[in-house]
């Protein structure tokens, strides 16, 4: 579904364009990720992560595997076992292990959906990982927890777990699902009236899930955060703690390596590179190239120039999509903000659409970039400029992905 993606992108560069007189009379702050800041990122515990046996993480993972195969585990007790692999970040090491038993679980939707209508969060956290993994499960399923007016019971509110279940998974939403809508607003409404009330850990929860759900944030920062959390659930599993310490750190030297190699791409040595990455350099650059065409057959404008100089990197200077709304329309900020807010969540009810038909159009890998593309920009962007106005929070994210490595627990 090429509409899911290309006309925003084309809107925003129409932007670029006509926000090029406004940009050159502000005055930007330089960028913090400079090439030196990149190629200054410490090797120190590279040797480290790479010395832990490569047999006790297959090990690890066989042990996993298991797990996932045994037909006699119950089916939602299944469903969090998945959960758990989702959130810790290592899914992509079990995709065909978990496909198989989700399809196990489906065949016991009898007796699944029973206990679905007798627990809230039950019932939401099977809707959440079927929908992630690509299956069209109906929002009919939370028509139990509803009055004879068509409404959530106002009783539900007091189940902190539940309505924070229901809250993540209004996130995978297709367009036209009221239900999901209802829910959302239903569960933010009340989880934000519920915040004082509730301890510690659950607050930090609620209060991270309100600024962004899990299903739109960047899911290395996602899984760390998780990883770091999950040792202090009454029910974590030392097991696949251990192996989602192990591969995030193992992760985290490929992006450096990566990174390094990267941020010396020249189209004149495009041949030095390791194979794998030639790909991901001809697409961005036949990327840039193919926007300036496309700009100078609709606009008769030449903006290879633009596109290409390093300078507008160096002083920082990038085209926000609300200051460029506002410069355009003349709207308030408030206004911008929640036309952008309001085109952010269309464009993932497209994508949540396309992941959840198995488009025959886009493969799942495809879709999984485009997820974590719309991830990425929510990250960096949703407050402030994290590339050329970093704050330390932004700082700290970048090197908790890039540069700090994980601590095993003794």
């Amino acid at each position: 579904m090429k509409q899911a993606f290309l006309p925003s992108n084309l809107q925003l560069m129409r932007w670029k364009i006509q926000c090029t007189a406004a940009q050159q009379s502000v005055s930007y702050q330089p960028s913090s990720w400079s090439y030196d800041f990149i190629q200054s990122i410490g090797n120190d515990h590279m040797n480290h992560v790479m010395e832990i046996e490569e047999d006790a993480r297959k090990k690890m993972e066989d042990e996993v595997r298991c797990m996932l195969e045994n037909e006699d585990v119950e089916p939602l007790v299944l469903i969090e076992l998945i959960d758990d692999i989702d959130r810790l970040g290592i899914v992509y090491r079990f995709q065909e292990t978990i496909d198989r038993a989700l399809e196990r679980v489906l065949l016991q939707s009898s007796q699944v959906e029973q206990k679905m209508h007798e627990n809230l969060h039950s019932c939401a956290l099977c809707f959440r990982v079927l929908r992630r993994h690509g299956y069209l499960v109906s929002t009919d399923i939370f028509d139990s927890f509803k009055d004879s007016n068509g409404n959530f019971t106002t009783s539900l509110a007091t189940d902190v777990e539940g309505m924070l279940s229901l809250y993540e998974a209004s996130h995978l939403a297709l367009d036209g699902e009221s239900t999901l809508d209802e829910a959302r607003e239903f569960t933010s409404f009340h989880l934000k009236n519920m915040l004082l009330k509730m301890d510690m850990r659950s607050a930090m929860r609620v209060s991270r899930a309100l600024e962004l759900p899990s299903h739109h944030r960047m899911q290395r920062l996602e899984a760390r955060w998780n990883i770091e959390m999950y040792d202090k659930q009454n029910k974590a599993n030392q097991l696949l703690h251990k192996l989602a310490t192990l591969d995030f750190n193992l992760v985290q030297k490929v992006h450096q390596q990566d990174l390094q190699e990267a941020s010396r791409w020249d189209v004149n040595a495009v041949n030095d590179l390791p194979d794998y990455m030639k790909l991901f350099f001809f697409a961005l650059y036949n990327t840039v190239n193919d926007m300036a065409y496309d700009t100078l057959k609709e606009q008769d404008q030449v903006i290879i120039s633009q596109l290409k100089k390093v300078d507008d990197v160096t002083r920082g200077e990038t085209a926000k999509a609300v200051s460029c709304y506002m410069h355009e329309t003349g709207a308030s900020d408030e206004v911008a903000c929640a036309y952008i807010g309001k085109l952010i969540d269309q464009n993932w009810k497209m994508i949540n659409k396309e992941n959840t038909y198995n488009s025959a159009l886009f493969g799942k890998c495809f879709i999984q970039t485009a997820q974590n593309l719309a991830r990425i920009a929510l990250c960096q962007y949703q407050q402030g400029d994290a590339h050329t106005a970093p704050t330390d929070g932004s700082r700290n994210r970048v090197k908790s992905v890039i540069m700090e490595p994980i601590h095993f627990m003794k």
